[in-house]
């Protein structure tokens, strides 16, 4: 595969393809067109120059008028009438073709002006080649040089009142401005080609620089360093590359701290109940008198909870991959939050716990009810593990209404120690678990608050905890009724 260029080869050839795009532009501009250009502004200089003076030709100061124009560049100006007079002559330079032209001539010049059909003026290009007579008849296009090689532009311009303005203007030799164009432009390429190859080396520094550091910071977290130095002296795109980088820093350096805390609760969590197991068993096989109810009881209850730790395990590894799809229909929700109170009640009222749920009224939810299920027993696993001394649950059942829809909230309600606040934000996160001591009582894999989360989000539902210190939590979902 062929390697892609580098953003300094690929500034490089845009420069030096601007620099060709310009200099190229300038060559023609400069010496290809560029006496056609001169001639075309000096044509449109005179004929302004013309419409003036036709415009003053009347007033008393006109000839003031025509002594400031003709000095403003080496041309002559003569105002004729129409019977070949001349009112007025300019004495810039004395080899005008007016001045070797019969009074007749001049007649038949201004009558000329007056033939075209939309009675413009006509412009004549003249040469003084032998100082011999001038050609005439509208031809705006022929250009003819004098002895001395020296070209000169002739501009005649008539009115209806009788009146012909006649300007002669040197036209300055072009070719020897051209050759040092030419040369200019030699050196001005080679110059612009230096300089576009220097501000693509400092361009290039400055934008590949930012980059090059991104892509090793990058490698980095390949290779599960997450701590990165990420400069914020940038463009601005740059510095958001930066923060996202550094927020996936963050979230990686956090994902990998809960897994491993997550290694560390299921090793201890499994670890004993395994321990249980086998030291009963081997009591029981030892020791004949032992093979009692409470032991293998004790066996049974350490074999569920290593069940329901890896049935935790399973399932978020289930809800992440989309293995299990919903299967939403029309529930009742209170039915089923009540079956759940009353068989969470029966298993736990030898140790001396108690529910409280009274609903108002039957809700129907469009849901999955066996995913459903799964929530609401881990929220009341939660509260059970959590609870308080009087070992007391309230399970309540609250509508919700706004002016788009009617929704359910069910809240599960314990009256432990509660969280604190800097914990709230990540409780719904896998392997989150707030009491970081393996205590008997508080056994888990930080698992069942994120199932609760998933399959929620997948309802389109909502839900959140209410929790202060000393005084307990309410974790609650929010549904939509049908």
């Amino acid at each position: 595969m062929k390697a892609n260029k580098s953003i300094r080869q690929r500034l490089f050839q845009y420069l030096i393809g601007f620099v060709v795009l310009i200099v190229t532009v300038l060559f023609f501009v400069q010496t290809v067109f560029l006496e056609d250009f001169y001639k075309i502004i000096k044509r449109s200089e005179i004929q302004s120059m013309a419409e003036d003076i036709l415009e003053h030709s009347d007033e008393d100061f006109i000839e003031d008028y025509l002594s400031d124009t003709f000095y403003r560049g080496e041309m002559c100006v003569h105002l004729v009438d129409a019977d070949g007079n001349i009112l007025f002559s300019s004495d810039r330079y004395r080899d005008c073709s007016v001045r070797r032209m019969s009074q007749m001539e001049l007649a038949a010049l201004y009558a000329s002006t007056l033939e075209e059909p939309d009675r413009e003026s006509a412009s004549v290009t003249v040469s003084t080649r032998n100082l011999g007579e001038p050609q005439l008849g509208g031809n705006r296009g022929n250009r003819l040089r004098n002895a001395p090689g020296q070209e000169q532009m002739m501009y005649v311009k008539g009115s209806d009142d009788g009146r012909m303005v006649i300007i002669e203007s040197m036209l300055s030799p072009m070719k020897a401005t051209m050759s040092v164009l030419r040369v200019q432009l030699f050196y001005a390429t080679g110059i612009l080609i230096l300089a576009a190859g220097a501000l693509a080396m400092i361009l290039s520094k400055k934008i590949a620089q930012p980059i090059i550091d991104i892509n090793h910071s990058a490698k980095k977290l390949i290779a599960g360093s997450y701590d990165l130095e990420l400069s914020e002296k940038a463009y601005r795109e740059i510095i958001e590359l930066n923060t996202t980088m550094h927020d996936t820093s963050r979230e990686l350096k956090k994902a990998d701290k809960l897994q491993k805390e997550l290694i560390a609760n299921v090793s201890h969590d499994l670890r004993t109940p395994l321990t249980m197991i086998i030291g009963y068993a081997e009591v029981m096989r030892d020791l004949p008198n032992e093979n009692t109810q409470e032991n293998v009881q004790v066996i049974i209850d350490e074999a569920q909870r290593l069940s329901r730790l890896v049935n935790d395990i399973l399932e978020i590894s289930k809800s992440s991959a989309e293995i299990r799809q919903l299967k939403r229909e029309p529930m009742d929700l209170t039915r089923l939050v009540g079956d759940i109170v009353e068989r969470c009640g029966k298993l736990t009222e030898a140790e001396g716990y108690w529910f409280e749920f009274e609903p108002t009224e039957a809700v129907m939810v469009n849901g999955d009810e066996g995913r459903l299920s799964q929530v609401i027993y881990n929220l009341i696993g939660n509260a059970i593990s959590h609870t308080g001394d009087d070992k007391k649950i309230i399970i309540r059942q609250e509508i919700c209404r706004t002016k788009e829809k009617r929704s359910v909230r069910i809240c599960v309600i314990d009256t432990g120690e509660g969280i604190a606040p800097e914990f709230l934000a990540d409780i719904w996160e896998r392997y989150y678990k707030v009491d970081q001591t393996h205590i008997r009582s508080t056994v888990g894999t930080g698992l069942g608050l994120s199932i609760v989360k998933n399959i929620i989000t997948a309802h389109n539902g909502g839900y959140g905890v209410d929790s202060e210190l000393g005084k307990g939590s309410s974790f609650w979902i929010e549904l939509p009724i049908i």
